[in-house]
């Protein structure tokens, strides 16, 4: 009696193909693969699994390295900011001393160095 089976098993591709099993003799071939097919399919979607939540890792990661930048750049202009204030004012403040020393208010002997001794 000859009865026409198929059996899963891995071709080269390591994906599950279809073979034709034409003898009952063939029956133990089919059954010790079948565990193997599966064992290799939950091998293979294992693998994907990881390297999905590497993935997924990586992004998250990403995405983080990326807010950082972005709270730095936002702090860095805001001290950009305040220092470009006090520049402004430091250059008032030696425009209006250049002006009160052309306009005779301040005397070049304010500024002569003089040696304190305690």
């Amino acid at each position: 009696m000859r009865s026409r089976l198929r059996a899963h098993r891995f071709n080269s591709s390591g994906l599950c193909g279809r073979a034709e099993l034409r003898s009952t003799q063939n029956l133990s071939l089919q059954v010790t693969q079948r565990p193997t097919c599966w064992a290799r399919v939950a091998r293979a979607k294992g693998a994907n699994a990881e390297a999905l939540a590497a993935c997924r890792q990586a992004v998250l990661e990403a995405a983080e390295d990326v807010e950082d930048a972005l709270m730095t750049l936002s702090q860095t202009a805001g001290n950009v900011s305040e220092l470009n204030g006090e520049v402004d004012a430091l250059q008032r403040a030696r425009d209006l001393s250049q002006d009160d020393y052309q306009g005779g208010a301040i005397h070049s002997r304010m500024f002569s160095t003089r040696t304190v001794s305690c």
